[in-house]
């Protein structure tokens, strides 16, 4: 009995202070000498039934990644929730241009002055207005979701869509479920939207995510992926699926057909709905593809044909960055993401950016 108090004791009295002084300790080292990444909070749009983030918890905030948070980026989220430096003004004559699209729009991963919407709005501040409507993890059914958003909040002249080359799969909700964003299904009779779910914020999770400790490891140690991918080994082991930018390649390659009459539905359906507007798509590049000079054995190649081949036959305007990304790697060897994360680094949103108001600055093709 006597010993069982002693050990109870030396466990009150030395074990738990242990614990409580490393767990402080590790609080304020992510806090402010490694600083966990700190994204914004997100909300269901009051203004439409879109994701984007709520200012009023906070609107300006520190996004960081990798073990040491050798990747930094600083955020603001404007008075219509978006990530953008200045604040949106609807009541302004100039003509405006809506760049729609996924975390590269957002561009959490860098300044939010250094974003490639936010290059091009800087070098046309004189004469239009550019608004970007980016959030992560919206495929290209949610573009369709958001440019309904944007005609409705802001009436732009011309709607430019990023697309990456995840947006094919994960618009289909029988392939990758999101319920917080749109996505489309097939049917006997055609294909349907199904829309999204509001966005219900968890109190306790909002709660717990205040301390550092604990972003740190979900986001920058990126504990859940971490585990599941060890689950996956274990279950899986030499027959774990192929992935290239983020997708299952050899699932995609099992649904060719319905990817084809997704993107076609989605490519139409935004034409139809923007008849009176300039639309303009542009997709990411094929960027291992350029760095390992592997375009002969590419898988994702064909996302870039079928893209091409259906706004070539609809007359729309498509733009595809793997040329001008293999043109400067070619010449300068320089990638165009970090090693800490896939996203566009500095250079990536400074050639998009470039590339944007290159067209922009052409007329609208007759």
């Amino acid at each position: 009995m006597n010993k069982f108090r002693a050990i109870l004791r030396n466990f009150l009295l030395v074990t738990v202070p242990t614990i409580i002084l490393l767990l402080a300790f590790a609080e304020l080292t992510f806090r402010f000498i490694i600083p966990a990444s700190f994204p914004p909070y997100h909300q269901t749009d009051p203004n439409g039934n879109v994701m984007n983030y709520n200012a009023s918890l906070n609107s300006d905030g520190l996004f960081t990644i990798g073990n040491f948070a050798q990747q930094r980026g600083r955020w603001h989220i404007n008075n219509y929730g978006w990530n953008s430096p200045f604040d949106y003004d609807r009541s302004s004559t100039k003509p405006l241009v809506a760049i729609i699209g996924d975390s590269y729009v957002d561009g959490l991963q860098l300044d939010v002055d250094q974003k490639m919407s936010s290059l091009v709005a800087d070098s046309l501040q004189d004469s239009m207005r550019v608004y970007s409507f980016g959030m992560a993890g919206a495929p290209f059914s949610q573009y369709l979701h958001v440019s309904r958003y944007v005609n409705t909040n802001f009436d732009p002249d011309i709607l430019v869509f990023v697309v990456i080359h995840n947006d094919f799969d994960e618009s289909h909700t029988d392939m990758i479920r999101n319920p917080l964003f749109m996505q489309i299904e097939d049917s006997a009779h055609g294909i349907n939207e199904i829309p999204p779910k509001a966005y219900r914020p968890n109190n306790t999770i909002r709660m717990i995510r205040k301390s550092a400790l604990v972003r740190y490891l979900y986001i920058n140690l990126h504990a859940k992926e971490v585990l599941q991918g060890f689950i996956n080994r274990l279950t899986m082991g030499g027959d774990a699926p192929e992935y290239n930018m983020n997708i299952n390649v050899d699932a995609m390659f099992e649904r060719l057909e319905d990817i084809k009459s997704g993107i076609t539905y989605l490519i139409e359906t935004i034409l139809k709905e923007n008849s009176d507007k300039r639309v303009i798509f542009i997709m990411d590049g094929l960027r291992e593809e350029i760095y390992n000079n592997s375009f002969k054995n590419s898988k994702l190649m064909f996302l870039h044909m079928l893209m091409s081949e259906i706004c070539a036959s609809r007359d729309c305007e498509f733009i595809d960055m793997t040329p001008i990304f293999k043109t400067h790697y070619a010449k300068h060897k320089q990638r165009f993401e970090t090693p800490y994360d896939n996203h566009w680094n500095k250079l990536g949103h400074e050639l998009v950016a470039n590339t944007v108001l290159g067209v922009l600055s052409s007329p609208e093709p007759e």
